[in-house]
Order: C-alpha cells, then sequence, then structure tokens
C-alpha cells in the first residue's frame, strides 16, 4: 500500500495547484505525452456531451412532434431532468478540475474541525438516503481533530464518496461513515454493503472518465472521484480503496494540523 504524503500546513496558506500531483501521477518531460493527455480528456468531455446531448434531443424531439401516448410522455418528461442533471454536474466537476489546477485564490487554508464536518455532512444527507432506502450512519469520536484545509472543498469529497455509496448499495443496506485519528493524520472511511468493486478498476476509476466495469450508462461524470483525489491531494492527503470482502470501503486521510 502507499505511503501517505504529509506537509506541515500552515493555516493561511492557499490551496496548492494540482498541476504537480497530476504530473506526479503521469511523470514525463515528454511535450507528446502531455499533449496526448489532454487530448484524451478532451475526447472523454466531447464523449460525454454528445451522448447526453443526443439522448436530451432525442426526448426532446419526441415530445414536440406531439406522437407520444400520454404514460409515454410522461416517462420521457421525467427523463429530462435526469439529462439535464447530468450535464450541469459535468460541467461543475470541469470547473472545479480547472479551479484546483490553477490554485484557486478563493481556496484560504484555514483549520478545520474535520469530527464536525464529517457529522454535518452526513446529517444533511440522511434525506438522501431515507430516499434510497439506505441506512446511513456516522461514527465520529468525541473531542476536535484539527486539519488544514478548505471546508466547503472537504466537505464536497465527502458528499460526493457518500452519494457514491448510495448509489452502488440496494434498498435496505448501509452506508458507513468513520472518523478516526492517528498520530499525525486524519482518516474518514466511507464503507457500503453494495455490490463492491472489481480489483481490475480498483487503479483505474480516480482517472478522469472511468467508470467501474458494472457502472450505469447512466450514471455519473466519470469525473467525480478524479474531483475526490485532486482535493485531498492538494490537502497533503491522500485516497485509496481499502481491501473488503464485500460492499466497499473507500479512505481518505489529511495530515492534522499544529
Amino acid at each position: 500500500m502507499e505511503t501517505s504524503t504529509t506537509s506541515s500546513p500552515n493555516p493561511e496558506r492557499e490551496l496548492p495547484s494540482v498541476t504537480g500531483e497530476l504530473s506526479e501521477q503521469h511523470p514525463s518531460s515528454d511535450p507528446a505525452a502531455a499533449s496526448e493527455r489532454q487530448r484524451e480528456l478532451i475526447v472523454g468531455v466531447s464523449h460525454d456531451l454528445r451522448g447526453r446531448l443526443s439522448s436530451l434531443q432525442l426526448v426532446a424531439t419526441a415530445l414536440a412532434d406531439g406522437i407520444l401516448e400520454p404514460d409515454l410522455e410522461r416517462q420521457y418528461l421525467k427523463q429530462m431532468p435526469v439529462h439535464v442533471g447530468a450535464l450541469v454536474a459535468l460541467v461543475e466537476d470541469l470547473f472545479e478540475l480547472s479551479r484546483l489546477e490553477a490554485g484557486d485564490p478563493r481556496s484560504a487554508m484555514h483549520p478545520v474541525d474535520v469530527h464536525a464536518l464529517v457529522a454535518q455532512t452526513v446529517d444533511g444527507m440522511q434525506m438522501e438516503a431515507e430516499m434510497e432506502g439506505v441506512s446511513l450512519t456516522v461514527d465520529v469520536p468525541p473531542g476536535t481533530t484539527l486539519a488544514s484545509g478548505s471546508a466547503g472543498k472537504l466537505e464536497r469529497v465527502l458528499r460526493n464518496l457518500i452519494e457514491n455509496a448510495l448509489h452502488h448499495t440496494p434498498r435496505r443496506g448501509t452506508v458507513d461513515v468513520l472518523v478516526r485519528a492517528t498520530a499525525a493524520s486524519i482518516e474518514v472511511d466511507v464503507t457500503d454493503t453494495g455490490t463492491g468493486i472489481h480489483d481490475i478498476d480498483r487503479d483505474q476509476v480516480f482517472e478522469p472518465f472511468v467508470r467501474g466495469t458494472d457502472a450505469s450508462p447512466t450514471g455519473g461524470t466519470g469525473l467525480g472521484l478524479t474531483v475526490c483525489r485532486a482535493i485531498v491531494e492538494a490537502h497533503g492527503g491522500r485516497i485509496w480503496f481499502v481491501e473488503r470482502e464485500d460492499g466497499t470501503r473507500v479512505r481518505f486521510s489529511l495530515p492534522q494540523s499544529d
């Protein structure tokens, strides 16, 4: 298993650009290699946009032609917000990645109470869990453990991981969020009782536009975990999947703040 990347956080420093992190993931000084990675990203974005827009166009055309039976028309109307929501999510993820790579100056690093952040985030997602028919629990130890970072971006990581877990957990299943502090870091686990992740996907799903083998074609943008990794690594931490016999456990760690 990888070793954790740590740093000595300064509460007033800005969230660093992830450009260096991405370069470490793809070490190469070859401009052609960098150009190829950029081309792959553009192809991924274009493929996703084309698929979503084509589906939306078919739905809109069928509705405009007025040839649908009432029941089928209602079904098509229900599909439209799904496709629009997917497009919005894609744009938001791309925007977040670009801001992280540029080192967004609004993302100043401040002490963040990770215990409180996790508890509040889980509490705010209970309604989503109820709608999915999934039990969402949280285990946060007493006291306060601080990390240096952007509370908003760390909340985005946690919400994304919980949303993924809820989406892949069947009704009457459970999603558990656990916080623990080690000597120098804070670890957060999100564990579900879903179908789990194939070994072949484990090292790939953090890459842009890579979805799991069993992922639904109408699922997420394929950028959610990429954004999570970029944010966590920009905070001097790391994120990975933990071996598990059933279900999925994803863990991220952050260096504790002095």
